[in-house]
């Protein structure tokens, strides 16, 4: 309703995975699945910028110069002028006029920019490091809550980050989704910053639990030996 397609998206696709992690059935996810899509082709085709943005990602020419495609040309050109290394932090060309909303949802193309192709695989695998921690943290929690709330925040901090750097790379259609604590704006860096406060919650209360179970266990085996 306000309207953010991108956003709709990344709220459904993490309740959809929360879903399975439950023990949904396969066939539960098919009738929803056909019920989304059609669902979104109707979003798609009530708002003509939708439409657009779809077309330039589907019959995208980089010789062409359609209005449409003009925000896909920008980012892209940004991206292969880093080159290896980078142009350096703060000497972009591209962010001056070229490419838009380059603060909040174009902000990987300006740092694949001024950090080239190895700031960039870094910055990747920070995020991989994340994803890889927070599934940890959710497949070790002390209980089934703690479980899929920990699945919970990940997903939804992958997904924006899947989102982000895959249409900012072409590999699926332009949408305004801000790449977790690098995109510009405070709303988003505070609950991003919650919601990992609440990951490392509950992944103190895990080593809690273990600690004190790994305790009992060894006044067990001493009362045992004693006796």
């Amino acid at each position: 309703m306000e309207p953010d397609m991108g956003t709709a998206f990344v709220v459904v696709f993490t309740a959809m995975f929360l879903y399975f992690l439950s023990g949904a059935r396969i066939r539960e996810f098919v009738i929803i699945g056909l019920v989304g899509l059609v669902g979104a082709a109707a979003l798609i085709k009530v708002e003509p910028y939708r439409m657009e943005r779809l077309t330039a990602f589907h019959q995208f020419d980089p010789h062409k110069l359609e209005d449409t495609s003009y925000h896909v040309k920008q980012v892209l050109i940004a991206v292969g002028s880093g080159g290896v290394t980078g142009v350096g932090f703060g000497n972009s060309v591209q962010k001056y006029a070229y490419v838009p909303e380059n603060t909040t949802d174009s902000i990987f193309a300006i740092f694949a920019e001024e950090a080239g192709f190895a700031g960039s695989a870094v910055l990747l695998s920070l995020f991989f490091v994340q994803l890889t921690l927070g599934f940890l943290i959710a497949a070790r929690a002390p209980d089934k809550f703690s479980q899929l709330l920990a699945a919970g925040i990940i997903t939804f901090l992958g997904t924006q980050t899947l989102i982000n750097i895959a249409s900012q790379l072409v590999l699926m259609p332009l949408t305004g989704v801000p790449l977790p604590f690098i995109s510009y704006g405070g709303s988003s860096l505070v609950i991003n910053f919650v919601a990992i406060g609440v990951l490392l919650s509950i992944a103190r209360s895990e080593y809690v639990v273990h600690h004190v179970k790994a305790k009992k266990g060894e006044r067990k085996s001493r009362f045992r030996i004693r006796k």
